[in-house]
């Protein structure tokens, strides 16, 4: 099973699917992040990617996507719902968490 970790950041949940094995993509827009998970998990795939742009998959690419406490921090998050739908294979499953941003 084909899984695509949006927003990986340092690859934590990427390297935990991994373990429990599944074929993971990491991709995450941030170079420093992607060096430190690579780093971490050399058996992952990771990929430089604008989650705010296309994807650079093709149509039904991935069986399950997760995305982790990444949308709060985008400004307008139609083109990365659009873009996950397109990758993500008929009947696939995407998990999408959002918790608000602490106000102090």
């Amino acid at each position: 099973m084909r899984v695509l970790d949006a927003g990986c950041g340092p690859g934590h949940y990427s390297a935990a699917l991994r373990e429990r094995g599944f074929h993971v993509t990491g991709i995450d827009g941030s170079a420093e992040m992607l060096a430190i998970a690579q780093a971490s998990s050399p058996e992952v795939e990771f990929k430089s990617a604008d989650l705010t742009a296309q994807l650079p998959f093709p149509d039904a690419s991935f069986d399950y996507i997760v995305c982790i406490e990444v949308v709060r921090y985008l400004p307008d998050i139609t083109q990365m719902l659009s873009q996950l739908a397109r990758v993500l294979r008929p009947g696939g499953t995407c998990l999408i968490t959002a918790m608000p941003l602490l106000n102090a």
